[in-house]
Protein backbone atom coordinates (compact mmCIF):
# COMPACT_ATOMS: atom_id res chain seq x y z
CA UNK A 1 0.00 0.00 0.00
CA UNK A 2 1.55 3.38 -1.50
CA UNK A 3 0.97 6.59 -0.23
CA UNK A 4 -0.90 9.08 -1.97
CA UNK A 5 0.67 11.59 -4.35
CA UNK A 6 -0.90 14.42 -3.01
CA UNK A 7 1.49 13.87 0.41
CA UNK A 8 4.93 15.27 -1.68
CA UNK A 9 5.85 18.72 -1.12
CA UNK A 10 6.36 18.41 -4.87
CA UNK A 11 3.51 16.43 -6.88
CA UNK A 12 5.38 16.52 -9.79
CA UNK A 13 8.40 15.13 -8.01
CA UNK A 14 7.19 11.79 -8.48
CA UNK A 15 8.21 9.57 -11.97
CA UNK A 16 5.92 7.24 -13.24
CA UNK A 17 8.18 3.94 -12.37
CA UNK A 18 7.88 5.04 -8.75
CA UNK A 19 3.93 4.57 -8.57
CA UNK A 20 1.96 1.24 -7.91
CA UNK A 21 -0.25 0.24 -10.48
CA UNK A 22 -2.58 -1.61 -7.82
CA UNK A 23 -2.89 1.19 -4.91
CA UNK A 24 -1.75 4.44 -7.34
CA UNK A 25 0.13 5.57 -5.08
CA UNK A 26 4.15 6.02 -4.50
CA UNK A 27 5.54 2.35 -4.21
CA UNK A 28 6.13 1.10 -0.55
CA UNK A 29 8.48 -1.48 -0.02
CA UNK A 30 8.96 -2.36 -3.96
CA UNK A 31 8.90 -5.46 -5.38
CA UNK A 32 8.86 -6.92 -8.14
CA UNK A 33 7.51 -9.98 -9.74
CA UNK A 34 8.91 -12.69 -12.09
CA UNK A 35 7.83 -10.36 -15.16
CA UNK A 36 9.27 -7.74 -14.14
CA UNK A 37 6.07 -5.60 -13.16
CA UNK A 38 6.55 -3.68 -9.83
CA UNK A 39 3.97 -2.77 -7.04
CA UNK A 40 3.85 -2.62 -3.47
CA UNK A 41 4.43 -5.66 -1.39
CA UNK A 42 1.38 -5.72 0.55
CA UNK A 43 -0.43 -4.65 -2.07
CA UNK A 44 0.67 -7.47 -4.32
CA UNK A 45 0.52 -9.77 -1.42
CA UNK A 46 -3.11 -8.51 -0.79
CA UNK A 47 -3.91 -8.80 -4.48
CA UNK A 48 -2.65 -13.09 -4.49
CA UNK A 49 -4.60 -14.00 -2.02
CA UNK A 50 -7.48 -13.79 -4.70
CA UNK A 51 -5.18 -14.65 -7.86
CA UNK A 52 -1.63 -16.27 -7.90
CA UNK A 53 -0.80 -14.21 -10.93
CA UNK A 54 0.50 -10.62 -11.66
CA UNK A 55 -2.44 -8.25 -11.96
CA UNK A 56 -0.87 -6.56 -14.82
CA UNK A 57 -0.08 -9.66 -17.46
CA UNK A 58 -1.61 -12.38 -15.50
CA UNK A 59 1.83 -14.54 -15.63
CA UNK A 60 1.81 -17.03 -12.57
CA UNK A 61 3.30 -15.63 -9.39
CA UNK A 62 3.43 -16.10 -6.13
CA UNK A 63 4.82 -13.94 -2.34
CA UNK A 64 7.43 -16.29 -2.94
CA UNK A 65 8.62 -15.33 -6.43
CA UNK A 66 8.78 -11.83 -5.11
CA UNK A 67 11.94 -9.73 -5.20
CA UNK A 68 12.86 -6.57 -3.78
CA UNK A 69 13.80 -3.55 -5.54
CA UNK A 70 15.95 -1.41 -3.50
CA UNK A 71 17.04 1.15 -6.24
CA UNK A 72 13.55 2.31 -6.38
CA UNK A 73 13.05 2.25 -2.56
CA UNK A 74 15.97 4.48 -2.50
CA UNK A 75 14.69 6.77 -5.13
CA UNK A 76 11.14 6.62 -3.21
CA UNK A 77 13.10 7.34 0.30
CA UNK A 78 14.68 10.66 -1.00
CA UNK A 79 11.08 11.78 -2.11
CA UNK A 80 10.39 15.20 -0.03
CA UNK A 81 7.57 14.43 1.35
CA UNK A 82 4.97 16.80 4.18
CA UNK A 83 3.75 15.58 7.17
CA UNK A 84 0.49 13.28 6.83
CA UNK A 85 -1.05 14.80 10.36
CA UNK A 86 -0.66 18.30 8.44
CA UNK A 87 1.29 19.97 10.92
CA UNK A 88 3.54 22.15 7.99
CA UNK A 89 6.60 19.82 7.76
CA UNK A 90 7.79 18.20 5.36
CA UNK A 91 11.25 16.62 4.40
CA UNK A 92 13.15 13.56 3.05
CA UNK A 93 10.65 10.48 2.96
CA UNK A 94 12.78 8.04 5.49
CA UNK A 95 12.81 10.65 7.66
CA UNK A 96 9.27 10.90 7.88
CA UNK A 97 8.94 8.30 10.64
CA UNK A 98 11.37 9.92 13.00
CA UNK A 99 9.41 13.22 12.16
CA UNK A 100 6.29 11.62 13.60
CA UNK A 101 7.83 11.20 17.23
CA UNK A 102 7.83 14.84 17.71
CA UNK A 103 5.39 16.19 15.47
CA UNK A 104 3.13 18.66 17.24
CA UNK A 105 -0.35 17.11 16.01
CA UNK A 106 0.53 13.58 16.63
CA UNK A 107 1.99 14.06 20.13
CA UNK A 108 -1.40 16.23 20.71
CA UNK A 109 -3.54 13.68 19.14
CA UNK A 110 -2.35 10.06 19.07
CA UNK A 111 -0.35 7.77 20.91
CA UNK A 112 1.71 4.53 20.35
CA UNK A 113 1.53 0.93 21.17
CA UNK A 114 3.47 -1.82 21.05
CA UNK A 115 1.63 -5.15 20.29
CA UNK A 116 2.46 -9.16 19.72
CA UNK A 117 0.83 -11.93 18.36
CA UNK A 118 -2.71 -12.34 18.91
CA UNK A 119 -4.17 -8.72 19.45
CA UNK A 120 -7.65 -9.44 20.70
CA UNK A 121 -9.80 -6.98 19.53
CA UNK A 122 -12.65 -6.71 16.89
CA UNK A 123 -11.89 -3.70 14.56
CA UNK A 124 -14.41 -2.34 11.40
CA UNK A 125 -14.40 0.54 8.59
CA UNK A 126 -16.25 3.83 9.57
CA UNK A 127 -17.90 5.47 6.84
CA UNK A 128 -15.45 7.47 6.38
CA UNK A 129 -13.12 4.77 5.24
CA UNK A 130 -11.18 4.73 8.99
CA UNK A 131 -10.42 1.47 10.97
CA UNK A 132 -12.06 1.39 14.54
CA UNK A 133 -12.04 -0.57 17.44
CA UNK A 134 -15.50 -1.88 18.04
CA UNK A 135 -14.97 -4.64 21.06
CA UNK A 136 -12.49 -5.72 23.50
CA UNK A 137 -11.56 -8.96 24.49
CA UNK A 138 -10.40 -10.68 27.71
CA UNK A 139 -7.60 -11.68 25.74
CA UNK A 140 -4.53 -10.89 23.57
CA UNK A 141 -2.64 -8.77 23.47
CA UNK A 142 -4.51 -5.58 23.64
CA UNK A 143 -5.80 -7.06 26.88
CA UNK A 144 -2.32 -7.22 28.00
CA UNK A 145 -1.49 -3.64 27.28
CA UNK A 146 -4.59 -2.37 28.96
CA UNK A 147 -3.59 -4.03 31.96
CA UNK A 148 0.23 -2.25 31.75
CA UNK A 149 -1.03 0.98 31.46
CA UNK A 150 -4.44 0.64 33.69
CA UNK A 151 -3.20 3.76 36.03
CA UNK A 152 -2.43 5.77 32.72
CA UNK A 153 -6.22 6.02 30.91
CA UNK A 154 -4.20 8.41 27.93
CA UNK A 155 -2.58 5.31 27.00
CA UNK A 156 -5.21 2.56 27.16
CA UNK A 157 -7.00 1.59 24.36
CA UNK A 158 -10.44 1.96 24.25
CA UNK A 159 -13.88 1.51 22.47
CA UNK A 160 -13.90 3.87 19.54
CA UNK A 161 -10.32 4.72 19.03
CA UNK A 162 -9.20 5.00 15.38
CA UNK A 163 -6.23 2.89 13.80
CA UNK A 164 -4.12 5.68 11.94
CA UNK A 165 -0.61 4.03 11.61
CA UNK A 166 1.08 0.23 11.24
CA UNK A 167 4.18 -0.02 11.72
CA UNK A 168 4.66 3.43 9.76
CA UNK A 169 2.00 2.67 7.42
CA UNK A 170 -0.60 4.93 6.48
CA UNK A 171 -3.61 3.65 4.71
CA UNK A 172 -7.34 2.86 4.56
CA UNK A 173 -9.28 0.48 6.43
CA UNK A 174 -8.89 -2.25 4.31
CA UNK A 175 -5.53 -1.90 3.67
CA UNK A 176 -4.52 -1.30 7.85
CA UNK A 177 -6.76 -4.54 8.69
CA UNK A 178 -4.87 -6.70 5.97
CA UNK A 179 -1.79 -5.47 7.77
CA UNK A 180 -2.54 -6.48 11.35
CA UNK A 181 -3.98 -9.70 10.12
CA UNK A 182 -0.34 -10.37 8.52
CA UNK A 183 1.87 -8.92 11.74
CA UNK A 184 -0.31 -10.59 14.25
CA UNK A 185 0.96 -14.15 12.33
CA UNK A 186 4.69 -13.50 12.80
CA UNK A 187 6.43 -13.66 15.88
CA UNK A 188 7.57 -10.47 16.30
CA UNK A 189 6.09 -7.24 17.59
CA UNK A 190 4.57 -4.26 15.65
CA UNK A 191 3.84 -0.51 16.71
CA UNK A 192 0.30 0.61 16.16
CA UNK A 193 -0.72 4.39 16.07
CA UNK A 194 -3.96 5.07 17.55
CA UNK A 195 -6.15 8.08 17.96
CA UNK A 196 -8.71 8.67 20.62
CA UNK A 197 -12.22 9.59 20.03
CA UNK A 198 -13.67 12.85 21.60
CA UNK A 199 -16.30 11.15 24.58
CA UNK A 200 -19.33 12.51 25.79
CA UNK A 201 -22.78 11.98 28.35
CA UNK A 202 -25.82 12.94 27.74
CA UNK A 203 -29.53 11.93 29.08
CA UNK A 204 -32.13 11.46 27.05
CA UNK A 205 -35.93 11.44 28.37
CA UNK A 206 -38.53 9.72 26.21
CA UNK A 207 -41.20 10.23 27.66
CA UNK A 208 -43.66 7.83 26.03
CA UNK A 209 -41.97 8.95 22.51
CA UNK A 210 -39.97 6.74 20.26
CA UNK A 211 -35.95 7.42 20.67
CA UNK A 212 -36.42 8.97 16.71
CA UNK A 213 -33.14 7.14 16.10
CA UNK A 214 -32.15 5.12 13.17
CA UNK A 215 -29.27 2.74 14.50
CA UNK A 216 -26.90 -0.10 13.52
CA UNK A 217 -25.78 -3.01 15.84
CA UNK A 218 -24.03 -6.54 15.89
CA UNK A 219 -23.92 -8.66 18.43
CA UNK A 220 -19.95 -8.91 17.79
CA UNK A 221 -19.07 -5.34 18.41
CA UNK A 222 -19.61 -3.14 21.84
CA UNK A 223 -21.80 -0.38 21.05
CA UNK A 224 -24.42 1.17 18.68
CA UNK A 225 -23.71 3.06 15.96
CA UNK A 226 -26.46 6.15 14.87
CA UNK A 227 -27.25 6.20 10.82
CA UNK A 228 -29.52 8.68 11.57
CA UNK A 229 -31.25 10.85 13.54
CA UNK A 230 -34.91 11.02 12.58
CA UNK A 231 -37.45 14.70 12.48
CA UNK A 232 -39.73 13.53 15.64
CA UNK A 233 -38.65 11.88 18.42
CA UNK A 234 -36.84 12.07 22.13
CA UNK A 235 -33.49 12.52 20.40
CA UNK A 236 -34.55 15.90 18.23
CA UNK A 237 -36.00 17.23 21.39
CA UNK A 238 -33.17 16.83 22.92
CA UNK A 239 -30.79 18.29 20.76
CA UNK A 240 -32.49 21.36 20.73
CA UNK A 241 -32.23 21.71 23.98
CA UNK A 242 -28.39 20.68 23.93
CA UNK A 243 -25.85 22.67 22.04
CA UNK A 244 -23.13 20.59 23.66
CA UNK A 245 -24.66 17.56 23.84
CA UNK A 246 -25.90 16.64 20.42
CA UNK A 247 -26.34 13.44 19.04
CA UNK A 248 -26.00 12.91 15.38
CA UNK A 249 -24.86 10.99 12.66
CA UNK A 250 -22.12 8.26 13.51
CA UNK A 251 -21.99 8.59 16.91
CA UNK A 252 -21.17 5.41 18.54
CA UNK A 253 -23.13 4.59 21.54
CA UNK A 254 -20.91 2.62 24.31
CA UNK A 255 -22.55 2.47 27.46
CA UNK A 256 -26.75 2.72 28.15
CA UNK A 257 -27.56 3.60 32.15
CA UNK A 258 -24.49 2.02 32.77
CA UNK A 259 -24.67 -0.91 30.73
CA UNK A 260 -21.82 -1.66 28.69
CA UNK A 261 -22.22 -4.78 25.89
CA UNK A 262 -23.20 -6.16 22.57
CA UNK A 263 -24.63 -3.90 20.29
CA UNK A 264 -27.95 -5.72 21.00
CA UNK A 265 -27.59 -5.95 24.54
CA UNK A 266 -27.66 -2.02 24.46
CA UNK A 267 -30.32 -1.77 21.85
CA UNK A 268 -32.46 -3.69 24.53
CA UNK A 269 -31.70 -1.38 27.60
CA UNK A 270 -32.71 1.60 25.47
CA UNK A 271 -36.06 -0.03 24.38
CA UNK A 272 -36.81 -0.84 27.76
CA UNK A 273 -35.87 2.65 29.20
CA UNK A 274 -37.63 6.36 29.46
CA UNK A 275 -34.79 7.70 30.55
CA UNK A 276 -31.48 6.90 28.65
CA UNK A 277 -27.97 8.19 29.89
CA UNK A 278 -25.73 7.41 27.56
CA UNK A 279 -21.89 7.51 26.93
CA UNK A 280 -20.95 8.70 23.14
CA UNK A 281 -18.26 9.02 21.17
CA UNK A 282 -17.46 10.84 18.14
CA UNK A 283 -15.34 9.06 16.06
CA UNK A 284 -12.48 11.50 15.03
CA UNK A 285 -11.89 12.72 11.44
CA UNK A 286 -8.88 12.12 9.03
Amino acid sequence: MGFDKDELHDTSACDEDLECPICMGVLVDAVAGPCGHTFCRLCIERSMEKNMSCPLCRQSASPETLQPKPLLNMRVNSLDVCCGRQCGWHGRCDERRAHAKVCPVARATDFTVRLHGEVGWRLEETRSGQLMVTALGDDGAVAKHNTRFASVPARRIRLGDIIVEVNGVRGDARELSFLLGKLSQRECGFAVVLKHAEEFSTTVVRNSKSMGLELKFSEAHECLEIESVMPEGAVMEHNRGNTRERLKSHDMILEVNGVQGSGWELLKVIQGSETCALRVCRVPQQ
